[in-house]
């Protein structure tokens, strides 16, 4: 369901190779504890569990935005992967599919990334120590809030 309230079925992407090249979406889900707000993260599998289709969901949080970041300008949240300091993976959470809401925009802090490892650097992939997926931040792109 979009912000608006229209509702729309969307397809949900979760493979490690489509055309030879990795697919996993952003999600915006509810909480299973009843907080209200929606949480974000990326679909890593989709599984059925316990009669139900679940997805596999590896979490992102809020952290502070840069001053004077244009994108912090436009209100879009910069985001953590949801790790503790002694982590070797980001959360994963069991999100029912029926309580994703959503596909989301998420796109890395190039900024962020440049200044720590240099202009040509990729974001950490997959198999990436997982210092550098603590110290990645991303954007949710409020650009296309539809997405």
């Amino acid at each position: 369901m979009f912000d608006c309230g229209t509702r729309m079925p969307q397809l949900i992407r979760s493979t490690a190779s489509m055309n030879d090249v990795p697919w996993y979406d952003a999600v915006h889900f509810d909480p299973d504890d009843g907080q209200p707000g929606q949480c974000v993260g990326e679909v890593r599998a989709l599984v059925r569990m316990d009669g139900q289709d679940v997805a596999l969901v590896r979490e992102w949080e809020p952290v502070d935005a840069v001053p004077g970041c244009p994108m912090a300008a436009r209100d879009c949240q910069r985001l953590k992967w949801s790790m503790g300091d002694d982590d070797l993976e980001a959360a994963v959470r069991c999100v029912p599919v029926a309580s994703i809401r959503r596909l989301s925009v998420v796109v890395p802090d190039f900024k962020d990334l440049q200044a720590r490892h240099g202009v040509d650097e990729e974001p950490p992939g997959l198999h990436t120590a997982a210092h550098e997926h603590r110290a990645m931040r991303f954007f949710l792109n409020g650009l296309f809030p539809w997405g």
